[in-house]
């Protein structure tokens, strides 16, 4: 009996062994079994679209607000600034030539009384000093007259005595001479007769004697009319000459006295006018300009408009005005150069919107929009876009420094009753439309490095991998120019068991060029200096503080917004916040007005959502169709 139960407990052993052996075959079938149903269950549940031809309108929806396109802005244009006196409420609409504001002008008053007072002084003396040129001159031309004519009678008194007196007196010398030798031979020949007749007896000695004196005499005569001559030639004409020729040169050189005199003289008049001249010109200055500043503390509206206080328009704290040293109100001073009121003239409105870098190139003036209104949801505008900036807004840069956006100008067309500057609007601006185009949801195109793909099923209904080509696109949808046909079925996420792209995630330029080539193109790029400019460039002009389009570290205060490059969402919110605790109220206030216009975030950007897995989608100012793999 032993025996025959050993092998019945044997018999039972391999019976459970073989039972065993095939439940777990039966498992492990049912499990791969359940594993192939599953796989191929989730494959055919996968979402999917079947592709078709459709009408596809390329657009760029923004969101913005609404200006007034012409605006006049009233400034205080008092020197000094001024206490306000008289305020118009905001929202009234006024004229031409309304007052708006009055402001304190006592002590402009005072000054000009004052300035008057000095203005006649200066007037006075500049009357003096002018007629005292006027004096001046004309003694100058009688000086000079006079010396010229001394100088000239000088030169004729010479040329009279070298050409007149002289050659007179010379021939008058020898005249005198030759009737002297005359006289003297013809008292000789007497006195030689009168001789010889003594000699006969025929005469008188006494009469020899008479005629031998008058011989002597003309001997002396003729003597003495030689001297003379002697001495008009040797002595008389050289001293008379230089006599002459020195009042000459004395006349000559007080000639020049003169004039030297004259000019020194005029010098100092004039000098004395152009100072007095000067003086009396800057007091005129001083009360012309008194006098429009007492004009400009009564404010008139230069055109009709709607009353705006500029900070409302700008969202700022403090209530209407913003902080206390720019709060526009009754009592208030207003600083020189303030922006008191603006008067915009809403018959003409436009909408004021910014456009993210990958969606500016497609953005044109020109393009029509559609504008709809928050305040007015049942009605919609037809737009025109007026104006893009050709350079990003860097005055938002600092709420994020990675966001480049664009501002765009909308014209709103049609009656625009009731619409009010400030109100938020939004704008798509119609790009294009295609007629028969083949779209696809943007989430279901992929990119890697520069080339795009799709998931599409085969006849099977396996995913396969299709490169394709893309076009225009909008917010949602993106054109399929290359690689699908209609009737094709394509999956709108990455199915299970999907394959990957075998082609190499570069950009075109690497994938084409050598090493050599890039080299070579390389070096035709102009090499810059350790200063950032290219060698030889001069130095660009620094951005001024607080300009126009300037930085906005420079516009509110040099506070350093370059910190919140590449950190976080939370480590740029937490650094933000210190920022903010450190501004000034007038700092706050600019700060509080970029929020206003970009929405609030700090990290967000205005258009244009996220497609899945965390990618920017096609539109709205986000970047082009991409997948990851």
């Amino acid at each position: 009996m032993q025996p025959t139960d050993r092998s019945d407990r044997n018999r039972r052993g391999a019976a459970i062994l073989w039972l065993l052996v095939v439940v777990a075959g039966l498992a492990v079938g049912g499990f791969l079994w359940w594993g192939r149903r599953d796989e191929k269950a989730d494959t055919e549940l996968a979402l999917s679209t079947i592709v078709t031809r459709e009408k596809l309108r390329v657009s760029v929806v923004e969101a913005g607000q609404l200006k007034a396109a012409k605006s006049v802005d009233i400034y205080c244009k008092v020197k000094g600034g001024a206490t306000i006196l008289e305020l118009v409420d905001e929202g009234k609409r006024v004229e031409a030539g309304d007052i708006v504001v009055k402001l304190d002008a006592s002590n402009l008053e005072d000054d000009l009384t004052a300035q008057k007072i000095k203005f006649q002084n200066a007037k006075a003396a500049f009357i003096q000093a002018e007629k005292a040129r006027e004096i001046q001159e004309s003694k100058n031309d009688s000086d000079t007259q006079k010396a010229t004519v001394d100088l000239a009678l000088a030169h004729t008194d010479l040329r009279k005595y070298l050409e007149g007196d002289f050659p007179l007196k010379e021939k008058q010398a020898a005249s005198d001479k030759t009737l002297a030798e005359s006289e003297e031979k013809a008292a000789k020949q007497k006195a030689d007769d009168t001789a010889e007749l003594v000699a006969l007896d025929y005469a008188a000695e006494t009469e020899l004697q008479s005629d031998r004196l008058a011989f002597e005499r003309a001997s002396v005569k003729k003597a003495m009319s030689e001297l003379q001559q002697q001495i008009l030639a040797d002595f008389e004409k050289p001293r008379q000459v230089q006599i002459l020729e020195s009042d000459v040169q004395q006349k000559s050189a007080e000639l020049e006295r003169v004039k030297l005199r004259c000019e020194a003289d005029l010098a100092q008049k004039v000098a004395d006018f152009e100072s007095k001249k000067a003086t009396f010109e800057l007091e005129q200055n001083k009360l012309a300009e008194l006098e429009g500043q007492l004009i400009n503390t009564t404010i008139r509206a230069p055109s009709a408009g709607l009353v705006v206080y500029p900070m409302n328009q700008s969202g700022g704290m403090g209530g209407r005005g913003g902080s206390d040293r720019d709060r526009i109100e009754e009592g208030a001073t207003a600083r020189e150069n303030q922006l008191l009121i603006s008067l915009p003239d809403t018959s003409e409105m436009i909408v004021s919107v910014s456009v993210h870098e990958s969606a500016v190139d497609k953005v044109k003036v020109g393009q029509p929009a559609i504008v709809t209104i928050d305040a007015v949801a049942d009605q919609s505008y037809i737009g025109r876009v007026t104006f893009i900036a050709p350079l990003p807004d860097s005055a938002n840069q600092w709420l994020n420094p990675d966001l480049k956006v664009y501002r765009c100008e909308i014209t709103v067309g049609g009656a625009s009753t009731g619409l009010r500057p400030g109100m938020s609007a939004s704008a798509e601006i119609v790009v294009d439309e295609l007629k028969d185009a083949i779209a696809l949801p943007i989430h279901a195109v992929y990119r890697r490095g520069d080339r795009y793909y799709v998931y599409v099923a085969d006849a099977a209904g396996k995913p396969l991998v299709r490169e394709v080509k893309i076009g225009l696109h909008n917010d949602s949808r993106v054109a399929i120019s290359e690689g699908l046909e209609p009737g094709e079925k394509v999956y709108l996420s990455v199915p299970p068991g999907a394959p990957q792209p075998d082609f190499p995630e570069t950009s075109k330029v690497a994938a084409t060029s050598s090493v050599e080539e890039l080299r070579a193109q390389a070096s035709a790029i102009p090499s810059r200096s350790t200063t950032g400019r290219p060698e030889g460039a001069a130095p660009a002009a620094d951005a001024g503080a607080g300009a126009p389009g300037g930085a906005p570290g420079a516009a509110m205060g040099g506070v350093d917004f370059s910190k919140l490059r590449g950190l976080s969402e939370e480590e740029r919110k937490k650094v933000l916040q210190e920022m903010l605790d450190k501004m000034t109220p007038e700092q706050k206030a600019a700060w509080e007005e970029q929020m206003k216009r970009f929405g609030g975030g700090a990290g967000g950007a205005p258009g244009g959502g996220r497609g899945p897995r965390g990618e920017r989608g096609a539109g709205g100012g986000g970047e082009k169709p991409q997948g990851g793999s």
